[in-house]
C-alpha cells in the first residue's frame, strides 16, 4: 500500500485592505467614540456644573417625593393603620388556637379511664 501525503486544504482568499476598512475600522471608531463619551461625561460631572445639576435633581425629587425616610404624617397613619389591623388579626387567629388547644385537652381527659392503674397514678 502506497501512502501519499494529504492534499491541502484549499486557501480562502481574504482580502485585508476590505476587512479593516469595512469590519474593523468602525468597530474601532466606536470604541474610541464610547470612552472618549463616558471620560467626558466623568469630567462634566466632577465639575462644578455637574454637582449644580445633581442639587438641582435632589432638590426637585425633595420636592416631589420628600425627604428620603422621612414619611408624612397620612403615611404614617396608613402604616399604623395597617399595623394594627395586621395584629388585630394575629390576636384572633391566637385566641382561635388556644381555645382548639383547650377542646384537645378536654377531649383526651375524658377518654382516659378513671379507674385505669397505670404508673404515676
Amino acid at each position: 500500500m502506497t501512502q501519499t501525503p494529504p492534499p491541502s486544504l484549499p486557501q480562502i482568499p481574504i482580502d485585508w485592505n476590505m476587512f479593516v476598512n469595512d469590519t474593523l475600522a468602525p468597530l474601532i471608531a466606536v470604541v474610541v467614540i464610547g470612552v472618549g463619551l463616558v471620560i467626558a461625561l466623568r469630567v462634566i460631572m466632577k465639575s462644578p456644573v455637574g454637582e449644580a445639576w445633581a442639587e438641582r435633581i435632589r432638590r426637585k425629587t425633595r420636592a416631589k417625593f420628600g425627604e428620603p425616610g422621612a414619611l408624612s404624617g397620612e403615611q404614617a397613619a396608613i402604616q399604623i393603620e395597617a399595623v394594627q389591623d395586621q395584629m388585630g388579626r394575629i390576636e384572633a387567629h391566637l385566641s382561635e388556637l388556644t381555645e382548639r388547644i383547650d377542646f384537645t385537652e378536654r377531649i383526651l381527659a375524658k377518654q382516659r379511664d378513671p379507674n385505669a392503674i397505670g404508673p404515676g397514678r
